[in-house]
């Protein structure tokens, strides 16, 4: 999953971790640029009055398996939990048009443990990504 901006992706990290102030904790910036032909778009008024509930609504999760079954784009986006108004991006590695997409290198990105509300945070791996 990658996430739009790049404030973002802490944002949708800390709401869906287990734990709130991991001991470790690291992130990959990297910038991914898609062309918008590769793109299938799910709106607000297509998900289900509850799309944002904890935890998601089957019929949510419907949406995306059957993105992938139908293998439409490479790419899906769909509205952020947490804000709405940006993106979350999907990404179907097995579809003909994902080595379409431009997906650089890595950006060194610090987290910083006070948005998690801990002392400090080790390092572990996780991918995040700013489009």
């Amino acid at each position: 999953m990658f996430s739009e901006p790049v404030k973002s992706s802490g944002r949708e990290r800390n709401a869906f971790s287990t734990n709130r102030c991991p001991r470790r904790f690291s992130t990959l910036f990297t910038k991914v640029t898609i062309d918008a032909s590769l793109i299938t778009d799910v709106t607000e008024s297509q998900l289900p009055r509850n799309w944002n509930d904890d935890p998601s609504p089957r019929e949510v999760r419907a949406i995306g398996d059957a993105w992938v079954v139908r293998g439409s784009s490479a790419v899906l986006r769909v509205p952020s939990v947490l804000v709405p108004q940006e993106h979350n991006f999907l990404l179907n590695t097995r579809h003909e048009d994902f080595r379409k997409l431009r997906i650089g290198g890595p950006r060194p990105f610090r987290f910083d443990p006070r948005l998690a509300g801990c002392d400090e945070v080790e390092p572990w791996f996780d991918v995040y990504s700013s489009l």
